[in-house]
């Protein structure tokens, strides 16, 4: 008859509970041009149901890389205008340059861009026109 559970016991029980990894994600990248040029800062953002936003900034060549789960994707690709040079908090607002691209681009709603990552999926690219 066992009378007590030894704390190894109790310990591996514990551990082998807490070992659910999750849903499987995978290594995504990709370049993100516009009219043909690459789009050279910003923000990609991924929104699937029932998930939390992922992304993150573009870099100065065009590209993204991510680690995101499986799934459907809507899709924004935000390039708010750079703040002019010496411009800090407290300043007057100041002049903002043009975006890189369109605004439409930098909202779920309007985009129209979407993306599929499976395990067949490494590189989605997108050609903004």
């Amino acid at each position: 008859m066992l009378r007590y559970v030894t704390p190894c016991g109790l310990l591996t029980v514990v551990l082998l509970a807490g070992c659910d990894s999750g849903p499987a994600t995978y290594d995504v990248s990709g370049k993100i041009t516009y009219q043909g040029e690459p789009v050279t800062s910003g923000l990609i953002n991924f929104r699937a149901d029932g998930q939390p936003l992922r992304g993150g900034g573009i870099q100065a060549d065009g590209t993204y890389q991510f680690n995101l789960p499986a799934g459907a994707y809507q899709v924004r690709i935000d390039t708010p205008p750079a703040l002019p040079a010496g411009w800090k908090e407290g300043d007057p607002p100041a002049k903002m340059g043009p975006r890189q691209v369109p605004e439409k681009f930098g909202s779920f709603e309007t985009s129209g861009l979407t993306a599929t990552v499976d395990e067949n999926t490494e590189t989605i690219n997108f050609d903004l026109q």
